[in-house]
């Protein structure tokens, strides 16, 4: 970019150290000179070729400093017009095109050095549709008028194509011996790169902490469920294998008497071992149901997940089915809303209606007619939510955490048949589809069960959408 020749110098001899800033009358940049050992008066003139050399050389290389520095600089008047601007290699001047650029600076939309040599600052291209940053240099230049350091900003500028970018200032007040204000550097550097970068790395970090949290939650549950698991395993054996215990003991002492005894013992005697046999495969019955359910909850959690149509409907009316299959003289009004679907795994979610549809027709055994309704609701957040209810026995709520933990059950299993595992398949099916299973209920009222898919944690409860 060509600079203005400063005016000619004059000099004495004296010792001078270079510039590249304006004089205290404005001047655009030749060279001003901070003189020691010298007199007031005309500036003297070096009597030394060799002094006039590298005061040359001096000059030369400030003007290269300035010229080809890496940040945006412009010399402002103290009234804020320019005096002088360096291209800057940072990208905030890069379209700055010299005077003899001018007709294709024209054809780009660039502008000019001479375009902007003596306006005002803010009245220059890279303000040009920022009515707001206008309006705010004066203020930045009478508050680093009176600051005695460097006036810091973040500010959005217009590069000459238009293009919106942000820009880090540094306004500085060059002063006089009197303390005047003799010209403004303006620094400028384009951060627009790094702060999208910033930006990045911080919704980055949100998304990663929201995993972790998500993933805590996620270990907090599972270990929630493995103690819960491990006191249900617990308790659960202890009944079939103490059953085993206690008479496998009696059915050994009983053999022992039958061998003893003469052929006069009475009939009662001679029917305890077939007895005492049906208890021990009773046992053995219970645990292996139980060694099932805990090798279907297994499958449940590691089975991989297929994405498909799911026709939820026709999986209601297949379940319905296979319960009036085993109980054909039950009287039955069912209600099945056509047309629902879902995206999911196909195995799994004719699981989840299995089970509840089964789960609403068990507990309904004490009821003249089984009555089971499947429908969907639109709730007031937009999710679309499934239903399975039933008109029969139902729970008091206070016990509603229970329901969906592997072998827990809030009736007793003399008067309702289960080992408590269905519910736990479709709370862990569900929560692999992103979703959620919740119920409702009172006693004697029947129940409940809503589930949602893939839309993570639904409300409490929320009044379905009209």
């Amino acid at each position: 970019m060509p600079f203005a020749e400063p005016p000619a110098l004059q000099s004495t001899s004296a010792s001078a150290a270079a510039s590249p800033f304006p004089d205290s009358a404005g001047a655009p940049p030749g060279v001003a000179q901070a003189l020691s050992g010298a007199a007031q008066g005309p500036s003297p003139v070096p009597t030394h070729a060799a002094d006039a050399d590298r005061l040359r050389r001096s000059e030369q290389r400030f003007r290269g400093v300035f010229r080809e520095n890496f940040q945006f600089m412009v010399l402002l008047s103290p009234e804020g017009r320019v005096l002088e601007l360096n291209r800057g290699i940072d990208g905030v001047a890069a379209a700055l095109q010299d005077a003899e650029a001018s007709s294709a600076s024209e054809a780009t939309g660039a502008v000019t050095r001479e375009a902007v040599i003596g306006q005002y600052f803010w009245d220059t291209v890279w303000w040009r549709d920022l009515p707001e940053m206008r309006a705010l240099w004066p203020q930045r230049l009478r508050a680093a008028a009176q600051a005695q350091a460097p006036v810091l900003s973040e500010d959005l500028y217009n590069r000459p194509n238009g293009e919106l970018r942000l820009a880090q200032m540094a306004i500085t007040a060059i002063r006089e011996a009197n303390q005047t204000v003799e010209f403004f550097v303006v620094q400028a550097t384009d951060i627009t790169e790094r702060r999208h970068a910033e930006a990045e790395i911080a919704r980055l970090n949100a998304d990663l902490e929201a995993r972790l949290r998500e993933r805590t939650a996620q270990l907090e549950a599972a270990h929630k469920q493995l103690e819960s698991f491990a006191y249900a395993i617990a308790h659960d054996l202890r009944g079939p294998l103490s059953a085993i215990d206690g008479f496998s003991h009696l059915l050994e002492q009983s053999l022992t008497a039958n061998a003893n005894a003469d052929a006069n013992a009475d009939a009662n005697a001679a029917a305890k071992p077939p007895h005492y046999l049906a208890r021990i495969r009773h046992g053995v019955r219970q645990l292996a149901d139980l060694t099932d359910a805990l090798l279907s909850l297994a499958h449940v959690s590691r089975v991989p997940l297929r994405d498909a149509h799911v026709d939820l409907s026709a999986l209601a009316h297949e379940a319905l089915q296979q319960c009036q299959d085993r109980d054909p003289a039950r009287p039955v009004q069912a209600s099945i809303q056509p047309g629902m679907a879902v995206q999911g795994d196909p195995r799994l979610l004719r699981q989840v209606m299995d089970h509840l549809i089964d789960n609403a027709w068990k507990f309904s055994a004490h009821q003249a007619t089984v009555r089971i309704e499947v429908d969907s609701q639109i709730w007031a957040d937009g999710a679309m939510v499934y239903r399975v209810r039933d008109h029969g026995v139902g729970f008091d709520m206070t016990y509603a955490q229970k329901l969906f933990g592997a072998f827990q059950r809030l009736h007793s299993p003399r008067d309702y048949p289960g080992i408590g595992i269905g519910l736990a398949n479709v709370h862990r099916i569900v929560t692999r589809h992103g979703g959620r299973v919740w119920a409702e209920s009172s006693p004697g009222q029947g129940a409940s069960f809503y589930f949602r898919l893939g839309s993570g944690t639904p409300p409490e409860r929320a009044p379905p959408r009209a």
